[in-house]
């Protein structure tokens, strides 16, 4: 105790225990300073290299140690809620939408990256990658019993399955090119590593492609003028053809300009992604200011779609906008299954709009098609010519 009675000095016969609490005290101020001293020593290290260079920092806070701007960010937006305008919309087809979507989407990527054939396990990998999504925010713990663990390992049987069978699939998958990098590269291409890469792939696919039908659905919904338009387009796409039950060609795809429009302009308004994020891996010098090199980046798309400044009226559902319009975007960085998407969506609204209502009397004359009740009443709403406002 001789050192703390250095520091702090305590008269004869005073309570032992407001001397240990001044203690305390003493060690927390000491501990702030320190604290304060290394911000301050953080923040002229990060500035000498562009004030040398003659740059300015980008103007604003960078936060606390550790948790940066986190707190605000939160007290902003305590749960990344959608806008009002947005959330209304939603509301009234989500649950009825959104499900069956995921699921024929999930059906069709799985097919087409890894030969997965729904049908011969009961639909057990989308059960637990629903299950898997549900908890998204949780820990993704492979521990047994966990929904991710479960995902996992059905995963892991099928590339063991693939492995060890002596038959040829129909055609070349993921999982083929998997094992091709995994036989050139062992070293970079562990097993591990190639399930993670595939349950990415799946989940990346399936969850922002439905998201993105739904949005296109409720928003045509209340915009018969472009819901006409759309249907117009696809009629004379199936009136070009000479065998009305042919698949969709990649020109006829490429000819689906106002297809093109709707997509868009539903994906400017309900952003899949509501935030993303970067890492400068250099300094970056713009208009005279600078971000040092490891600064991370939030980009919120909202903050650009829904901005008067680019967009007039951002609020609304105008997809005649984009035949003028061509947002920045591409490069090194751009989602690698951009096309893929646009293409499932396309393919999807072809299919919608074009389909004869009242003739199908099975579900089975549906296969794109999961809900059959509900989608029927919506297309038997849905391709008839729309009233359009004059």
């Amino acid at each position: 105790m001789e050192g703390v009675q250095l520091l702090l000095p305590v008269a004869q016969g005073a309570n032992p225990c407001i001397a240990l609490v001044t203690a305390g005290m003493a060690v927390l101020a000491t501990a702030c300073w320190l604290v304060i001293r290394l911000v301050f020593v953080k923040g002229n290290t990060d500035r000498r290299p562009c004030e040398a260079d003659g740059m300015r920092m980008v103007p604003g806070s960078r936060g606390l140690p550790i948790i940066g701007e986190t707190l605000e960010f939160l007290a902003l937006s305590p749960s990344l809620q959608i806008p009002a305008f947005f959330q209304r919309r939603l509301d009234r087809f989500d649950s009825t939408i959104k499900t069956p979507m995921n699921l024929m989407i999930f059906k069709v990527t799985a097919k087409k990256l890894i030969s997965y054939d729904s049908s011969t396990s009961d639909g057990k990998m989308w059960k637990q990658y629903d299950a898997f999504t549900q908890g998204l925010f949780a820990f993704p713990l492979c521990i047994p019993g966990t929904a991710f663990y479960k995902c996992m390992q059905m995963l892991k049987e099928i590339l063991d399955e693939r492995k060890n069978t002596e038959e040829h699939h129909e055609s070349v998958d993921f999982f083929d090119v998997i094992e091709e990098v995994k036989a050139e590269n062992p070293d970079q291409m562990t097993e591990n590593a190639a399930l993670d890469l595939l349950f990415l792939l799946l989940f990346a696919s399936f969850e922002t492609t439905s998201s993105g039908i739904t949005a296109m659905l409720i928003f045509l919904t209340d915009n018969p003028e472009a819901l006409q338009e759309l249907i117009e387009e696809h009629n004379n796409i199936r009136k070009r053809k000479a065998d009305k039950n042919s698949e969709i060609t990649w020109e006829e795809y490429k000819s689906m300009k106002f297809t093109s429009h709707v997509i868009h302009e539903a994906l400017r308004l309900a952003s899949i992604a509501p935030v993303m994020f970067r890492e400068a891996i250099e300094d970056v010098h713009i208009k005279g200011f600078a971000i040092p090199k490891g600064s991370k980046i939030m980009i919120c798309p909202y903050t650009v779609h829904l901005n008067p400044v680019v967009y007039k009226d951002p609020n609304t559902f105008n997809p005649w906008r984009w035949k003028d319009f061509m947002a920045f975007g591409g490069g090194l960085r751009l989602c690698v299954g951009a096309h893929f998407a646009k293409l499932q969506m396309a393919v999807f609204l072809h299919c919608l709009v074009t389909s004869p209502v009242g003739k199908q009397s099975k579900e089975e004359e549906w296969p794109f098609l999961l809900d059959y009740d509900f989608l029927k009443v919506f297309i038997s709403n849905f391709s008839q010519k729309p009233e359009v406002s004059t």
